[in-house]
């Protein structure tokens, strides 16, 4: 039975996948009959796909897209094509303790009814440089109620480390019941999916790795940097509220939200910036149904906040 689907989505970036792939020989992953790896290239352009191509691991499937995908696109394609019990998407930029993949195993034998194991990270600044340590100082081991560990992590650190795909492990039965509802709500290309896999999975028990084991090279842009104003001011607003329909005590969680908004009236700051979202405003459509008051709070602060973007961001003063 496979235990564990490693899914490396990977895009323009060979060296650093060739540094993983050698990551995952050392761990000895592709000798081990409990894991599945996926690749799935996104239409590279720079060698990756003549790379793969040589690759002939016994436990490897490799997936060459003729187009780009988009990153959540590429995502879903290396799900669909899952086996295994469990779900790591591993970044390709992102580095890893010696030992991480049999301590995961361990965790998942002995814990058969955890759905999500989240893995406390640290950035570095290229091979061999640390620049930071802990990100997550909370109690590590068993949460019964995986809320707890899901409010903890956001708390402690913010709801982006819960969409760090190399920090996450997800129960596959989680993410494809998650998925079906994302897609109903029409949620389906939100860049904040691995965010909704996290909170999904938070119905049932976590565990929560205190250690550091994935560091986050940071001197490599993200996937979705071009979209980072979109990210946290409006995918992570709604992929958060599509989830929490799939529990019972939403109000509870809808308290959360507003409390750990990376700003606030975010999706106001972003329209104001000249950007569009491409669907309906759904943070204003949000805060009106459940926060009323804070709305009015909100749009009698925009023409402060538009003189702060004419002068300040846009290189131009403010008439007077």
């Amino acid at each position: 039975m496979i235990k564990l689907s490693i899914l490396l989505p990977t895009y323009n970036r060979v060296n650093k996948f060739k540094e993983l792939i050698e990551y995952l020989r050392q761990e000895k992953v592709f000798e081990n009959e409990k894991i599945q790896v996926i690749v799935s290239n996104n239409g590279s352009s720079d060698g990756t796909r003549e790379y793969i191509n040589t690759l002939n691991e016994q436990n490897l499937s490799i997936f060459n897209q003729k187009t780009n995908l988009g990153i959540i696109g590429n995502f879903r394609f290396l799900i669909e094509n899952v086996v295994g019990e469990y779900i790591w998407i591993m970044g390709d930029n992102d580095y890893y303790t010696a030992g991480t993949i049999e301590y995961i195993l361990k965790i998942l034998d002995e814990n058969e009814s955890c759905t999500h194991v989240f893995l406390n990270y640290g950035a570095i600044g290229g091979i061999d440089t640390f620049r930071d340590g802990k990100v997550f100082h909370g109690i590590g081991g068993i949460y019964v109620n995986g809320l707890d560990m899901f409010y903890k992590i956001s708390e402690d650190s913010s709801l982006g480390a819960l969409m760090f795909i190399s920090a996450n492990i997800y129960r596959t039965k989680e993410v494809k019941a998650a998925n079906e509802l994302i897609d109903r709500l029409g949620e389906r290309d939100n860049l904040a999916l691995p965010l909704g896999y996290s909170m999904y999975c938070s119905k049932g028990l976590g565990y929560c790795v205190s250690d550091v084991h994935v560091y986050n090279e940071m001197s490599t842009p993200s996937t979705w940097s071009d979209s980072q104003i979109k990210v946290y001011c409006r995918d992570i607003i709604a992929m958060y509220a599509t989830i929490t329909e799939a529990f019972e005590d939403k109000k509870e969680l809808r308290e959360f939200l507003f409390k750990n908004l990376p700003t606030r009236f975010a999706e106001y700051k972003y329209l104001l910036r000249g950007r569009k979202f491409g669907k309906s405003n759904y943070a204003m459509k949000f805060f009106f149904k459940y926060k009323p008051w804070k709305l009015v709070l909100d749009l009698l602060e925009i023409p402060i906040y538009a003189a702060f973007l004419s002068e300040k961001k846009f290189g131009r003063k403010v008439n007077k």
